[in-house]
């Protein structure tokens, strides 16, 4: 978890959203009504932005042997030459269709670094390359290894990591522009997010301000290898946090959301393990109890109506799953 924020950052989060019935959570063309809503309302978002939900899936792979990218440099507006002080890095498998908004989004940037999962299968090699990325790949181990990987590989003085679900806005760009030019003895920078989980912006049950360290003086961080799964950074010096989101449009579906979860699980027990050991049999129902707790209670995740139920019931699901499988790959058995 990171640190305590500054005050005055929970004002960020735009004005509530209405309830929503159950069907408008699965029903495909509510959601992208929904969608459609929620950028609209987002003055930090621009339309080019929106158009990496707003389009078909196969739209965006169609259009990656399109239009010619910008350079990094050309768009940071005059970059001297050889001269690198921002890499945006992102680590990608089979991301085709969400990486040339993505790529996009962080043209402003001095270098562009696309690691890809070395058992990619669709055309991410490609498409990062066609959009003037530096492409490099890597077998996949665990995430930190793959942030740690990126890091030593980057070129920038600064490393702001963006995922291929992500997107950075114009007052985003700006503001990491501005505190990399004048840190103030500051390392890294946390970056707050908005979750567009199912077309809907989730401000609850944990999912806001979710904030992220991405912005990372490279000369002065490293991942921590225990954290195979959320990974993070260990700095060395202070941290600061930045006032606009990175938006993330996650999860177009509840079987997206289970499906990255079951992958997600067999590394977070293996980090429970590294971490705190064997688990107890008593945390098989107590894990999963804080969890829902945490999410739906202290988080306030009821104030999202049936779909902060039904996040917060499948994470606490999951969190008890980690424990099974710690369990069950400890030493001791799985008694």
């Amino acid at each position: 978890m990171p640190p305590r924020p500054p005050q005055g950052l929970a004002d960020l989060a735009p004005p509530g959203r209405r309830w929503r019935a159950p069907w408008r959570i699965v029903d495909p063309p509510a959601r992208r009504r929904n969608v459609r809503a929620a950028v609209a309302q987002s003055p930090a978002l621009l339309h080019p932005l929106s158009r990496a939900v707003l389009q078909p899936r196969g739209a965006r792979a169609r259009q990656a042997g399109l239009a010619p990218s910008r350079s990094g440099s050309s768009a940071r507006g005059g970059a001297s030459a050889g001269v690198v002080s921002l890499t945006a890095a992102v680590i990608a498998r089979d991301e085709e269709d969400s990486l040339p908004d993505c790529l996009e989004s962080v043209a402003f940037a001095d270098e562009r670094l696309v690691l890809v999962d070395a058992a990619t299968h669709d055309r991410t090699r490609e498409v990062a390359a066609h959009h003037g990325a530096r492409v490099e790949e890597r077998a996949f181990d665990n995430f930190a290894a793959q942030r740690e990987a990126a890091l030593n590989m980057s070129s920038g003085e600064w490393v702001l990591f963006v995922d291929a679900d992500e997107r950075v806005t114009p007052a985003l760009r700006r503001e990491v522009l501005a505190r990399i030019a004048d840190p103030g003895g500051t390392r890294a920078f946390w970056i707050p997010r908005h979750n567009y989980l199912m077309g809907r912006l989730v401000r609850h049950a944990g999912w806001y301000p979710d904030y992220q360290l991405r912005l990372l003086a490279r000369a002065a961080a490293r991942f921590d290898a225990h954290r195979v799964v959320h990974e993070l950074a260990v700095v060395d010096g202070e941290m600061g946090y930045l006032r606009e989101p990175l938006v993330h449009f996650n999860y177009g579906s509840l079987g997206e959301f289970i499906e990255k979860q079951e992958r997600y699980c067999p590394f977070e027990a293996r980090r429970w393990l590294a971490t705190f050991g064997r688990p107890r049999p008593r945390a098989l129902l107590g894990q999963p109890a804080r969890e829902f707790w945490r999410r739906y209670v202290e988080l306030q995740g009821f104030r999202e109506g049936v779909l902060g139920l039904v996040l917060s019931s499948l994470l606490a699901y999951y969190a008890g799953k980690a424990i099974y499988l710690a369990r069950r790959a400890s030493p001791d058995g799985p008694t």
